[in-house]
């Protein structure tokens, strides 16, 4: 697969799920104005960062400027572009702790789970996805530094 067509692909994979979380979001809202706005905005922000990321790195990868996270493993060095990625990602998840744990963010998401397939029914269920989640992309970016500095 050409990169070009992986990170079309991924926007793609992106927009799609948009689509359907604002569909849910519609049906189930039934009209509530407020309901309906709060569904949105947690789609919005689900489009911004992943879509955005995945813009930043498809950039990267397609100057040339990232090294270690390109697809075609062509290179196998991290560039200060990579570190930059990284640094986003890694303050996008801490905003996102932050929300979901000190702001109100895990009850609004339980509010709205019906936008969601399987999505954990309690608060306490959603802060242990949302550090599930934390703990596995941290997980892989430790293993991908420290594997690379096991290289070199």
């Amino acid at each position: 697969m050409s990169t070009r067509l992986f990170w079309v692909l991924c926007m793609g994979v992106v927009f799609a799920n948009a689509a359907i979380f604002r569909r849910r979001a519609a049906r189930y809202s039934m009209g509530d104005s407020q309901m309906l706005a709060e569904a949105r905005g947690i789609v919005n922000v689900f489009v911004v960062c992943a879509g955005g990321l995945i813009v930043l790195q498809a950039v990267g990868d397609g100057l040339g400027w990232s090294g270690r996270l390109r697809i075609d493993g062509s290179s196998d060095s991290v560039t200060p572009y990579d570190i930059v990625i990284l640094a986003i990602a890694v303050a996008m998840l801490g905003k996102g702790t932050v929300w979901v744990f000190g702001q109100g963010g895990a009850d609004l998401l339980v509010k709205h789970r019906n936008m969601f397939d399987q999505f954990p029914r309690s608060a306490t269920g959603v802060r242990l996805l949302w550090s599930t989640i934390v703990v596995a992309m941290i997980s892989g970016c430790l293993a991908t530094l420290v594997g690379m500095v096991g290289r070199h």
